[in-house]
């Protein structure tokens, strides 16, 4: 997703969040690529900071994480130095497979 274009700027963050829907609890692996540096929150506890000047390139920092049964809440903080301001998201099984039987929502509607 590109931040630059609705949000532009330099030398800001920005929050993104949305809604994982797991029909059980399981391990996962998030990969994420950021231009520049991401916190990851999961369900409101910091699972993941990398304060870093860079290039987005997907699947630059890799995550384990724990689903819960039902919605879970994931919250990214991009930050922009300058230049490019970016990220990606991918979910998978923690052994790199594909992760299969997950919803998404941006809105307050589920819950």
């Amino acid at each position: 997703m590109d931040l630059l274009k609705p949000l532009g700027g330099e030398q800001c963050v920005a929050y993104v969040r949305t809604r994982i829907h797991s029909k059980q609890a399981q391990a996962a692996r998030l990969e994420i690529g950021s231009d520049d540096g991401v916190k990851v929150w999961l369900n409101g506890k910091l699972v993941h900071a990398h304060n870093i000047a860079r290039p987005l390139q997907p699947g630059s920092d890799k995550i384990d994480v724990s689903f819960e049964a039902g919605w879970n809440e994931l919250l990214l903080k991009v930050t922009q130095n300058n230049l490019g301001w970016e990220f990606c998201v991918r979910m998978l099984q923690p052994d790199g497979s594909h992760l299969e039987g997950l919803q998404f929502a941006a809105g307050d509607g589920a819950r």
